[in-house]
């Protein structure tokens, strides 16, 4: 399917031997596929909102009712429950338990502030790492319901993404900077 240009997002059915443009879609500050169920995107587009496709990305419905802004900066999924979506906006963490047709935010221990990024552990559902822009890195280990500061050593104020995972062993949490590099802290 062709489209005018600029396109913002672009779509590959067949493993990225041709790409098509998603028209309509600008600005995408995130995006996400269901590592479960392939045929669910979710797409974060400045000022629109958070977008979800469940025929893979040939149409799209607003995923972010109950959402406090449009502005969703980072999104991570639970790999082993595809209903349990995390959204990061300038005001912390959300979470929803339906696929994103109802959002609450994340409990307590959370500073306010952009979530950038998230990263749900693949071994341990209930551990989700945030990055918070100037605030740094946090954990939490029971699903978001409650935060605490694992900066130990990273340059807080420069923490700007991306956040990765890497299960190992050994687990690695890598943290990328503005002006300090590349972070990691060995997980236990």
């Amino acid at each position: 399917m062709a489209c005018s240009l600029p396109c913002f997002a672009y779509v590959s059915r067949d493993a990225g031997t041709t790409w098509s443009c998603l028209p309509g879609i600008f600005q995408v500050d995130a995006g996400l596929v269901d590592p479960l169920v392939p045929a669910i995107v979710y797409v974060a587009i400045d000022e629109v909102g958070l977008l979800k496709s469940s025929d893979r990305g040939h149409h799209f419905v607003h995923a972010d009712f109950g959402l406090d802004a449009l502005d969703v900066r980072s999104l991570a999924i639970s790999p082993t429950a595809h209903r349990v979506v995390y959204a990061g906006t300038e005001n912390g963490v959300w979470k929803s338990f339906d696929g994103g047709k109802h959002w609450m935010q994340t409990g307590t221990g959370l500073p306010p502030g952009l979530a950038t990024d998230l990263v749900v552990d693949p071994h341990d559902p209930a551990v989700v790492y945030a990055g918070l822009g100037e605030q740094g890195v946090f954990q939490s280990t029971d699903g978001g319901a409650t935060w605490t500061s694992i900066n130990l050593g990273l340059p807080v104020a420069a923490f700007s993404g991306p956040l990765r995972l890497d299960p190992g062993p050994p687990r690695t949490l890598y943290a990328g900077t503005a002006g300090s590099g590349f972070w990691a802290l060995t997980l236990p």
